[in-house]
Formats: structure tokens, C-alpha cells, sequence
């Protein structure tokens, strides 16, 4: 006779129809929402500016180089956390160091914004692509 295994700290639901029927509660809808834009803004800074940099740097394609930085970044750092189990990098840490990254990189940008003399370069925007793909994947892992 084969016995199952049930974990005690797990609660129990009376009906598991009622689950799936409940909403989620307004807190957890807040934190996903800004979870989302926390991933989104920085992504957005870069990506809606590229008319702007492409302007001022025509020689070469930085719409797509933008974007392949962006997303090999992504890729990798995807990649690399899927063997790392989350006992040793747990999500929490991993959403704080993403978090962390592309705050930086919004407060690098918004820093910028008063200084007309001198453009952004091209190894520079490519460097923050890689840094807020590195920070998406980060937090959404």
C-alpha cells in the first residue's frame, strides 16, 4: 500500500473550487503593478529615445544594436540563472539586485538630462542596454 506524503504546513482548502473563484487581494495587485513599471520605465528611457540617438550618431544602425544588447543580455543572464537554485539566490534578492540596476540606470539618465554639451555615446547607450536587460531578466527571473 502506497502512502502519500502531505506536508503539515500547507493549508488546506475546504472546496478548491473557491480558489480559483477568489480575486487576488488589491495589495498584491499594487506590488505586481509596480513590479511591472519598475521593469518597463527603464526599458522605455532607452528604447523610446532611439530616433533621438539615431540622430545624433547616423553613421551607424543603433536601433538594432540597442536592441541586440538588450536582448543578449536578457538571454544570458536567463540562462545563467536557471541551474542557480533559489535557495542560494532566492527571487526576493534577485528582483532587489534587478530593482537596484535599473534604478541606477534611470538616475544616470535623469542626471543627464540637464547636460545638452556633449551626447550620449554609442559604447555608452549600448552599456546601459546591457545593464537594464541584465536588470529585467534579473527581476523577472
Amino acid at each position: 500500500m502506497t502512502q502519500t506524503y502531505q506536508d503539515p504546513t500547507r493549508k488546506q482548502l475546504a472546496n478548491p473550487e473557491d480558489a480559483a473563484s477568489s480575486s487576488p487581494s488589491p495589495l498584491l495587485l499594487i506590488c505586481f503593478g509596480i513590479m511591472g513599471m519598475g521593469v518597463l520605465f527603464p526599458y522605455n528611457t532607452l528604447i523610446n529615445c532611439v530616433d533621438w540617438y539615431q540622430h545624433i550618431h547616423p553613421e551607424i544602425d543603433l536601433v538594432g544594436q540597442m536592441a541586440s544588447s538588450m536582448m543578449t543580455a536578457i538571454l544570458l543572464t536567463t540562462i545563467s540563472l536557471l541551474p542557480i537554485s533559489t535557495v542560494t539566490f532566492p527571487p526576493a534578492t534577485r528582483i532587489t539586485v534587478g530593482f537596484v540596476l535599473e534604478l541606477g540606470v534611470l538616475a544616470y539618465l535623469a542626471a543627464r538630462v540637464g547636460e545638452t554639451s556633449t551626447p550620449p555615446s554609442v559604447s555608452l547607450l549600448k552599456l546601459l542596454a546591457v545593464i537594464v536587460g541584465f536588470g529585467d531578466a534579473m527581476a523577472q527571473s
